[in-house]
C-alpha cells in the first residue's frame, strides 16, 4: 500500500490548481452570495506579517476557522486584536466588519514542519467577535453532522487572486477519510485555509468541514478537511472556562521537526497521496 507523506507550511499556502479553474463560480452579485453571506475573509496584521484565510460566522458572535490561520511562523496563537472579520465580502466591501475578542484553538492542535495524522485532526479555531453580528442581517451557519465517502459538499472561499470576492465549487465529493480527515476533489489554493465545506440538508445548509490541507490522492490534486461535529464542544469548552481574556492551548507551539512521517487516510482503497497544509493568503 502506497504511503501518505504530509508535510506542513504555516502561513502561505502553496496552489494545487488554478484558481481560476473551471467549477469555481465567483459569487460576484446579491444574488449570487444569497444564503452564504455568513462566509467571510479574516484579515490579519502582526509586527512583521499579514495575511487572510477564510472563515465561517456558526453564531452570531462566533466564526469557525483552521488553527494554523490564528498562529504565527513561530507556532504561537496570534493576538486577537490582530485579527477582522469581514463577512460577506464582496467586491471589496463587507456586509459585515467585527473585530476579535477572544481565540480558542483546538487543544490537541501543535504547529509542526512535520505533522502527524492528529495534528491535521485538530486543526481547528474558533473566532469569538467583538460584538455580536445582527441575525436577519446575516444569519449564521450552523455546524452540523460527519461526512460519508462519496457524498455530495460544496465549498466557499475566499483566495490569492479573487480574495476580494468569495467564490463557490458546488459539485465536490468526498474521495475518501479516515477518522476526523476526509480527503475532497475540491479545489483550493492561497488564503484558502479554514473555509466552509457545505452539506445541503432539509433545514438548509450545514458546515460539516473545514479546508486544511491540499495535496494529491491517487496522482490528482485534492484538498484535505477536518470534520467539526466532535471538535465544537471542546472550542466552546475553553470560552467558556475562561470567561474573560484570550483562550489558547500551551501545546500551540513549535514542535521539533523529526522528519517525513507516514500518513494513511485513504486506507479503504489503498489510495494516497502527498499533501502540505494550506498557509494563509497574503
Amino acid at each position: 500500500m502506497r504511503n501518505l507523506l504530509l508535510a506542513f507550511g504555516l502561513c502561505l499556502c502553496l496552489s494545487c490548481v488554478s484558481a481560476a479553474a473551471e467549477g469555481l463560480q465567483a459569487l460576484e452579485t446579491e444574488a449570487e452570495i444569497f444564503g452564504f453571506e455568513a462566509v467571510g475573509r479574516i484579515d490579519y496584521v502582526g509586527a512583521r506579517e499579514r495575511g487572510f484565510c477564510t472563515g465561517t460566522l456558526i453564531a452570531r458572535d462566533l466564526v469557525l476557522t483552521a488553527a494554523h490561520c490564528v498562529v504565527d511562523e513561530a507556532g504561537t496563537a496570534r493576538a486577537p486584536s490582530d485579527l477582522t472579520f469581514l463577512a460577506g465580502l464582496r467586491q471589496g466591501r463587507a456586509k459585515g466588519e467585527r473585530g476579535v475578542r477572544r481565540i480558542s484553538i483546538h487543544p490537541d492542535y501543535t504547529y509542526s514542519v512535520d505533522p502527524s495524522r492528529d495534528i491535521v485532526a485538530s486543526d481547528l479555531a474558533l473566532l469569538e467577535l467583538d460584538r455580536p453580528i445582527d441575525y436577519w442581517s446575516i444569519p449564521p451557519l450552523p455546524t452540523g453532522r460527519t461526512l460519508d465517502r462519496g457524498q455530495g459538499v460544496q465549498v466557499v472561499s475566499y483566495a490569492r487572486g479573487r480574495d476580494d470576492t468569495s467564490s463557490r465549487e458546488a459539485d465536490c465529493s468526498v474521495l475518501d477519510r479516515q477518522d476526523r480527515v476526509i480527503v475532497l476533489d475540491c479545489q483550493a489554493t492561497f488564503g484558502a485555509s479554514g473555509s466552509p465545506v457545505f452539506v445541503s440538508t432539509s433545514a438548509g445548509l450545514r458546515v460539516v468541514s473545514v479546508v486544511s490541507a491540499i495535496g494529491t490522492y491517487d496522482g490528482a490534486p485534492a484538498t484535505y478537511a477536518v470534520t467539526v461535529t466532535d471538535a465544537m464542544p471542546i472550542l466552546l469548552s475553553a470560552f467558556q472556562s475562561s470567561p474573560t481574556g484570550w483562550s489558547a492551548p500551551a501545546r500551540a507551539a513549535v514542535a521539533a521537526p523529526s522528519g517525513p512521517r507516514l500518513l494513511r487516510p485513504g486506507n479503504r482503497s489503498g489510495a494516497s497521496g502527498q499533501i502540505r497544509f494550506l498557509r494563509p493568503g497574503q
